[in-house]
């Protein structure tokens, strides 16, 4: 979905001023993520792009967490990795995920926690920087359950969204057309519970979940 809201658009820009993030004039990518019923193996988290420009923002529907498969069945052995709230700066760019365009984890690197003990709680507070291929993509058709489609990765749920309005707004970007390849997105990545963002956090709930 898309709105044009100037009010939130100028609410999520003073958010990443008041938190020293670095906030890009054409793009900005913020995710909220829910910390309930992850072990349900659902979609549950929000994905917005913020075009500022045109105070646009686009909302998806996505998990931020991997799915229950991977986590009980990690391809590390110390653990299937969550990634960490934060901001990362210039952390992506636009690369092939299992042969389609995405979002890659090339720019730099991301914190994660690994899922030793297969509970999707962080049991043991130990962080972990990396290359670890935390890319954003999309599920490979339209389900509820998350199943194998994340092992880490933030990814939307609706393919369709994600090929028709998500995709495009990147390869259609200025900053795309004149860097190519070199082009890097930054990635906030918060939760529901954001005291300083609970307008939009309510707002699109409600829209994206009937919540």
């Amino acid at each position: 979905m898309k709105i044009v809201d100037k009010k939130k658009v100028e609410k999520i820009q003073e958010y990443y001023k008041n938190n020293k993030y670095k906030w890009d004039k054409e793009i900005n990518i913020i995710a909220f993520r829910n910390p309930d019923n992850q072990e349900k193996d659902i979609y549950n988290d929000m994905y917005l792009v913020v075009k500022p420009e045109s105070f646009e923002i686009h909302a998806f529907i996505c998990t931020t967490d991997p799915g229950k498969y991977w986590t009980k069945n990690p391809l590390n052995r110390k653990g299937t990795a969550h990634l960490c709230e934060g901001f990362y700066k210039d952390a992506y760019t636009i690369g092939k995920h299992r042969g389609y365009l995405a979002l890659v984890q090339w720019g730099a690197k991301v914190c994660v926690w690994r899922d030793k003990n297969k509970n999707f709680v962080d049991d043991d507070n130990i962080k972990e920087w990396g290359f670890f291929g935390i890319n954003h993509h999309k599920q490979s058709w339209l389900r509820d359950k998350i199943l194998k489609a994340s092992a880490g990765c933030q990814v939307i749920k609706n393919p369709k969204e994600y090929e028709n309005e998500y995709m495009p707004i990147f390869l259609n970007s200025k900053k795309y057309a004149s860097q190519g390849n070199r082009v890097r997105f930054s990635y906030c990545l918060t939760n529901f519970k954001n005291k300083e963002l609970q307008g939009v956090v309510s707002y699109f709930k409600k829209e994206l979940f009937g919540e």
